[in-house]
């Protein structure tokens, strides 16, 4: 993953994600394949322990259920 900060979005993209938060396109299976994966990444990333700030550098990421 690249640490390089992303440009800022033009106004036309801004528009452009206005336009689709006012207007969401049509929820098709792909788009609710996408939606479940999401959760799914999410249910996973809450149910893990990161290290805490003594142990940075360190790469140990481990769950919380045994």
């Amino acid at each position: 993953m690249s640490m390089e900060p992303t440009p800022p979005l033009s106004l036309e993209g801004w528009l452009e994600i206005i336009e689709e938060i006012e207007n969401p396109p049509p929820m098709t299976q792909e788009r609710r394949a996408t939606f479940e994966r999401m959760r799914a990444r999410r249910a996973l990333l809450d149910d893990m322990e990161f290290p805490d700030d003594e142990a940075v550098g360190s790469t140990a990421v481990t769950s919380k259920h045994p």
